[in-house]
């Protein structure tokens, strides 16, 4: 972790804010112009790896040139030092949405005006040919008291836009990326194959969730899990909630 006053560029370190696979990200205040941001910090040890170095700089490039919508958190400079490799981005006050799922479970009129901003802020990225590989709700941010949700952290999105238009891919062979509980069955397959259809079917194991308090898909390990979605079992969300599924009238 980077203590209080740390530079890195331009950029003062004030506060720790969150953590990644990767990186940890930052309160921080610009040098000169006195303005306040969030700065994402690639971790010390692999500051050296090329591959992940180049990655997650590939993920402040797509952000900053392809991705422009007041859903998606905006990435506004690159750190790309011999000492630090880091993005810059707009700061958002408020939590994320994994903290306040829980609050909205009875409430179908917030999930309803969340899930509606997300699919418009991730219909935006597709359109850009950029699936996110790792939506789910600790990926969501919600700014102020009003709460707009903003999607975040594209670290492992998967570029499918014509090569002339982003010159990196942020992809990796043969890995397993993003969070389980969230991956479409194609995902667990294969990650970098995933079309914009993975991303759907997150956002409805999302959808899932603030509509009943828990994941679709559980089990006790990392194997029960992925059984559970490559063959599509999960209990009904009624099960779960009964007030989840609207009852129409007599």
């Amino acid at each position: 972790m980077l203590a209080g006053g740390t530079r890195v560029g331009d950029y003062e370190i004030e506060a720790e804010l969150g953590e990644g696979g990767m990186a940890k990200v930052y309160r921080a205040r610009h040098a000169l112009l006195d303005t306040l941001h969030a700065i994402k910090v690639l971790d010390a040890e692999l500051r050296t790896n090329a591959d992940a170095r180049q990655r997650f700089l590939d993920e402040a490039r797509i952000q900053a040139k392809h991705l422009d919508h007041p859903g998606i958190v905006k990435v506004t400079n690159i750190v790309a030092t011999s000492e630090y490799a880091a993005l810059v981005m707009e700061l958002v006050e408020g939590g994320s949405l994994e903290t306040y799922a829980a609050s909205v479970v009875n409430d179908p009129g917030e999930v309803r005006r969340i899930m509606l901003s997300v699919l418009d802020a991730v219909g935006h990225a597709h359109a850009a040919g950029i699936v996110h590989r790792d939506l789910k709700p600790a990926n969501v941010l919600l700014a102020g008291a009003k709460r707009i949700p903003k999607v975040t952290d594209f670290g492992i999105a998967k570029v499918n836009a014509d090569p002339s238009r982003i010159s990196k891919k942020s992809t990796h062979a043969g890995a397993r990326m993003g969070t389980l509980s969230y991956m479409s069955p194609e995902q667990i397959r294969r990650a970098k194959d995933v079309t914009p259809r993975s991303d759907i079917f997150s956002l409805g194991a999302m959808l899932y969730e603030l509509a009943t308090g828990a994941v679709p898909f559980d089990g006790v390990d990392d194997f029960e899990v992925m059984e559970k979605i490559v063959h599509g079992r999960f209990p009904p969300p009624a099960d779960k909630n009964p007030g989840s599924i609207p009852r129409s009238s007599p």
